[in-house]
This record gives structure tokens, sequence and C-alpha cells, in this order.
């Protein structure tokens, strides 16, 4: 779910719906640009965020650079993922730099029955990417899926890949659109191609909505429900970003 500054729902789960005209979809994008009022916002859901910073930015030792990111939720392959983040934008560069959210409720809804039977009680483990940039493979690639004969990156822990929203009850896909995974007790092959159906099932643009930043924006998201993607942009160009994520329990 994403909010506007005055704490109004934008829809449920942050996103356009199926069936809904083109003009309430239109209108439902555009509810979604934010403006900076993070304490109002913060003090109506009844939390603090008096929490760590983190710098998001190409400069001032930030994270991230200005690289593209693919659609991820955060913290995921750790044992209890963040519930919710908040992310401030103080600059911006002229193009590029845009988030976008991608409905994972929406998106376990519109598969088709027998997808969501044979996935609804699957784990995967997913591994945790910033251990693959310090442990490369030879080949310098990226892996999308685990093969047995790549080493396990450890620590590493198993969610379902159907996650139970611990707030609405809603079922969704747990599951990034590039990180290396791995579906237990299944065989590679049949684990990998099951993965990369559901990727593509993902990224369809029916599911998602794309933010352009202003200075001064602030976004909330549901970490539980959304996973996120940023466009790249010229690394002459500054984006500089402040963000606060919320604590989250256990995937069920």
């Amino acid at each position: 779910m994403l909010f506007s500054c005055g704490g109004r729902p934008l829809r449920r789960h942050g996103l356009p719906q199926p069936g809904q005209s083109a003009g309430h979809r239109l209108k439902a994008l555009r509810r979604l640009r934010m403006s900076i009022c993070g304490r109002q916002l913060a003090a109506r859901m009844r939390i603090s965020i008096d929490a760590d910073v983190v710098l998001i930015a190409n400069v001032g030792g930030g994270l991230l650079g200005n690289d593209e990111l693919h659609a991820h939720y955060d913290h995921h392959w750790t044992p209890q993922p963040s519930a919710s983040s908040f992310l401030h934008a103080l600059e911006v560069p002229s193009r590029g730099g845009d988030t976008t959210w991608i409905n994972a409720v929406l998106a376990y809804e519109t598969l088709d029955e027998a997808t969501r039977r044979e996935i609804d009680d699957l784990q995967l483990i997913t591994y945790n990417p910033f251990l693959r940039r310090l442990r490369p493979l030879a080949s310098g690639r990226a892996p999308l899926y685990r093969t047995p004969e790549i080493e396990p990156l450890s620590p590493y822990v198993a969610h379902p890949l159907v996650r139970t929203h611990p707030d609405s009850g809603k079922r969704l896909l747990y599951l990034d659109t590039h990180t290396e995974v791995e579906v237990l007790g299944w065989p590679a092959r049949r684990g990998a191609a099951l993965v990369e159906r559901l990727r593509a099932h993902l990224l369809q643009p029916r599911l998602a909505y794309t933010h352009r930043w202003s200075v001064g924006d602030l976004v909330w998201w549901d970490n539980q429900a959304t996973i996120h993607s940023r466009s790249a942009f010229e690394a002459g160009e500054r984006r500089v970003m402040k963000r606060v994520s919320l604590a989250g329990t256990r995937p069920f």
C-alpha cells in the first residue's frame, strides 16, 4: 500500500485495481503523487520516525549508486524483512531515477488457479545479493537461480513463495524479479522454469505504478505487499534520498 502525505489510502495495496474504468485508473495514479509532510503522516499511522536514517544516494557515501535496481522486497533475505519504508527525496536527477512499485497481491490474484495451487505451499530461498557481490562466480555472471554447481551463499533463510499479509490476510507473490533464488525441494531445472514464469507475470505493466520524483516528495510503501525497482540515471547527476525502514515480522 502507498499513502499520500495526507494519510488517505490511495486504493487498497496502493495501485489501480482490475475492472476500473480508464478514468478511475488515471485518477488513482495521479493521487499517488506525493508531497512532504512526513511527521503528519507518521502521527496518523501512530508510528515513530525516530529511527536509523539511511542515505540512498550516488554521492556523499550514500548507498546504491546510479545503476538500475531491479524489483525487490527490501531485506528479503533476512529472517524478518522490513514491514515498510519511508523515502524522502532531497535531490533528484533531471531524467531517470524513477521508482516503480509492483502490486504483489494483484500479481498473485491474477495468476491462473492451477498455478496458485502449484505454488501455495512452496518455500523459496532468496539469497543476499550483497553477498554475491563479495563472492562472485568465476564467470562473473549474477545468477537468477541457484543450480547445484553453485555453492549456496550463507547465511540464508527460506520464506513462503506465497506470503500472507499480516494485516489484511491477503495472499501475495513473495518473489523478487532478478535476485538469486532457489525453490526448496524442487529439481533446479523445474524450479528455475517456474520462477522464470512467475517473474514474467510480475513484470506486466498492469501491475505497476511508476513514480517520477520531485524534490520534497515523501513516499511510504508496504514492503509486505509491493516490490519496487529504480531506473538508472546519469552518473554525473545527483540523486539524494533518505530512507527509514520499519521492523517487520517473520513471513508466513
